[in-house]
């Protein structure tokens, strides 16, 4: 189901926008997580 993978993807990525002051390091992510996840 592409159209709900994208709304999932785009609330994860505003999401993350909106708490850009957490440590995504610390939270597992890969230094390239956003080209991961735009790539998907």
């Amino acid at each position: 189901m592409p159209g709900e993978w994208e709304n999932f993807k785009n609330n994860l990525l505003q999401l993350l926008e909106e708490h850009n002051d957490i440590d995504i390091k610390r939270m597992g992510f890969p230094d390239d997580w956003g080209d991961r996840i735009n790539s998907i």
